[in-house]
């Protein structure tokens, strides 16, 4: 088997601005001094070495604090040159719109940022310094300013394991495209933490579950230090894309490792043994020959693990077996799976939903669309390549353009053959789904993407435990661009589809189905749409063919008539389009059954084309001062969305003017800890 790296995390550094009761680096490192960390010119040689292992890793910079390191711009910039995708792990307490800009000029491609609650006093117990978590909210809204995106991860504990659904819906809120919850190795600083017993481990994975059904393309959910998880799934869906893994389960020491700050390498950040050291030795000897990682990719199990069917998609928490049983191949304590419920024969993957499989092209693909696939984490651009190619032979696309990819990440999308959320111009987020933790929140798996949000008031002191079971949302929508003052909505963001607006699409002509695709994500994003459903569709059909009547008259006609596309044809110079003008006439030719309902709303259309339409406007309410005062208490980049829902709600009840009053009973079906800030 080929044991390829392909996510490495770094502790550049053991400093740290914060002081987490959980930190895997015990307090007397937290105090070292930095003349032990690797140099600059160090990191550059060891960078250059994991390069020619794999030059298209997923490189994590984390500490400590990684900004602490003045040459952390550098180091990233180096790793980004060599083709790696570089993210970077803090707690985002020194980010501020300066260094988020550095960092998305030094080749940074995300940030992964911890909150650990959604009550400022406990996040700010738990990560031992006052105003961490305003701290962390500022760093988060600086990164969205400039354009970085940024996932948030939660380490669960006694204290917010009943917060889950809420940290989650707020970490969608604030704009994250992935949410990870981890799970404590009890190890550093974190070794004398009370934590979660393991039935509330596996009451929380199963909830996990559940709650990630909601965010499907929209946000990834997903589970940290916790390999027992994919069993879970299976059990709940054995075609479930979440299933998918590395060969042999958890990645430690076969695709995956952690550096200290002074070059030792260890085959995770929770487990100690060290492996060998970059000054002594080369990166690509120690991975290649370290007998610590043998033994893991042997896989050799004991106890329960050794035995059990899924041993091949889970592994066990080897952090957690060496930390309990000092025996890295022991059995994880913290699962309570019985092995034998599904029969004795270890349960395998097919090798299209193993992480880091190599896929050969068997289609052509342009220029554009393997620029795209560059930009897709290594180990999982085998799949990517599967999956467009199947759809696109399966619609008889004879290339893979842009546009195929964004049809085939749709399609995935809505048959939950991929629970990863997209932009346009990237195919797929292919997470690493097995232990890859980090100091700090700093753990960022695939490209993540940019996602107008909300903020909540960070000075609540009260909270309701708020629902958030799949299809059931009691919290505001989203900003989009209009609520932010105009701003166009980030042209990465995909609007979602609706099954039936899906299936209709499906029944249009293949020649021209990418392009509606395309439109409608335009014209969702115009019109301010958050889904594109049947009725948008109807809506832009409409406006669409009133577009064509206009163009109809304009080249001498007045009635519906074939010629009109030959005289159409006459005006264009694009050759492409004159032979999308051929396959619609061919199109419309062999149709036997004509849409009398579209062709006599056309001619209605062209009868009226050129006519003036009077716009309609409603009067909006006035507000009164008292109304005014509280609006104003709204954090500003969520003022906007809430003063438009509030005055649609005036509108929807008929009120001339929006009082104090109209505002409480429109926040009836909000939690309180939003409320609050209207205050």
């Amino acid at each position: 088997m080929n044991y390829k790296p392909y996510a490495i995390s770094w502790n550049t550094t053991y400093r740290c601005n914060l002081r987490c009761n959980h930190c895997y680096l015990d307090t007397n490192a937290l105090t070292r001094q930095s003349a032990s960390e690797l140099s600059t010119q160090e990191g550059f040689r060891l960078i250059d070495q994991m390069a020619e292992l794999n030059p298209n890793l997923l490189l994590i910079l984390t500490g400590g604090e990684p900004l602490l390191r003045k040459d952390i711009y550098d180091l990233a910039s180096h790793a980004s040159q060599k083709g790696m995708m570089v993210v970077l792990g803090t707690n985002g307490n020194l980010i501020d719109d300066d260094i988020a800009r550095k960092l998305r000029e030094s080749g940074v491609t995300g940030i992964g940022i911890s909150l650990d609650s959604i009550m400022p006093e406990r996040h700010d117990k738990f990560r031992g310094i006052p105003d961490a978590w305003d701290d962390t909210l500022n760093g988060i809204e600086a990164c969205r300013r400039q354009g970085i995106e940024f996932q948030i991860q939660t380490t669960v504990t006694r204290e917010n394991f009943h917060e889950i659904p809420d940290i989650i819906e707020f970490s969608y809120r604030l704009g994250a495209k992935v949410f990870n919850l981890f799970f404590l190795v009890c190890t550093g600083k974190g070794q004398d933490l009370t934590d979660i017993t393991p039935k509330q481990y596996d009451q929380a994975l199963r909830q996990l579950y559940e709650i990630q059904k909601k965010y499907q393309g929209k946000m990834m959910v997903g589970a940290k230090c916790a390999p027992h998880y994919r069993r879970i799934v299976y059990e709940q869906d054995t075609s479930s894309p979440l299933i998918r893994a590395y060969a042999g389960g958890c990645p430690a020491g076969t695709h995956y490792c952690r550096i200290t700050p002074e070059g030792d390498v260890t085959p995770c950040p929770y487990m100690p043994n060290i492996s060998g050291n970059v000054r002594e030795k080369s990166f690509a000897e120690i991975w290649k020959s370290t007998a610590d990682f043998q033994t893991l990719r042997d896989a050799s199990l004991h106890g329960r693990c050794g035995v059990c069917e899924f041993q091949y998609i889970c592994k066990g928490c080897r952090a957690r077996a060496l930390a309990t049983t000092g025996n890295q191949m022991d059995e994880d304590a913290w699962c309570d799976y019985i092995p034998g419920k599904y029969g004795n024969k270890v349960i395998h993957l097919a090798t299209s939903e193993i992480f880091g499989t190599e896929e050969d092209f068997t289609l052509a693909w342009s220029i554009e669309a393997k620029g795209i696939l560059k930009q897709i984490p290594s180990f999982g651009r085998g799949m990517v390549i599967k999956g467009v190619e199947r759809f696109a032979t399966k619609n008889n696309y004879p290339e893979v353009t842009v546009d195929v990819m964004r049809a085939a990440r749709q399609e995935m999308v809505l048959s939950k053959k991929t629970a990863f959320p997209m932009k346009n111009d990237e195919m797929v987020q292919s997470p690493l789904s097995s232990t890859s933790p980090t100091r700090g929140g700093e753990v960022l798996t695939g490209k993540i993407m940019k996602s107008p949000g909300i903020e909540f008031n960070r000075h609540s002191t009260s909270h309701d435990t708020v629902s958030t079971g799949p299809g059931e949302n009691k919290y505001p929508p989203p900003l989009t661009g209009e609520d932010k003052g105009g701003e166009e909505p980030s042209q990465g963001e995909e609007i979602p589809w609706s099954e039936e607006a899906w299936k209709r699409v499906g029944n249009a002509p293949d020649f021209v189905r990418p392009g509606i695709y395309k439109l409608m994500q335009k014209k969702a994003r115009q019109h301010g749409y958050k889904e594109i459903t049947s009725k948008f569709l109807s809506e832009i059909r409409d406006e669409s063919m009133q577009l064509a009547s206009k163009r109809i008259k304009n080249i001498g006609f007045d009635e519906l008539r074939m010629d009109a596309w030959d005289k159409a044809k006459e005006k264009l110079k694009n050759v492409r389009k004159k032979e999308v003008i051929d396959n619609i006439k061919a199109f419309l030719e062999e149709r036997t059954v004509k849409n009398e309902g579209i062709i006599t709303k056309f001619q209605a259309y062209l009868k009226t084309a050129g006519d003036k339409v009077k716009e309609e406007t409603s009067t909006i309410p006035v507000w009164t001062e008292d109304a005014k005062r509280r609006i104003e208490k709204a954090p500003v980049f969520v003022r906007g969305r809430a003063r438009k829902s509030i005055e649609d709600f005036a509108i929807q009840k008929g009120a001339t003017a929006i009082t104090s009053e109209l505002i409480n009973q429109y926040m009836k079906n909000i939690p309180s800890f939003v409320k609050d800030k209207f205050k």
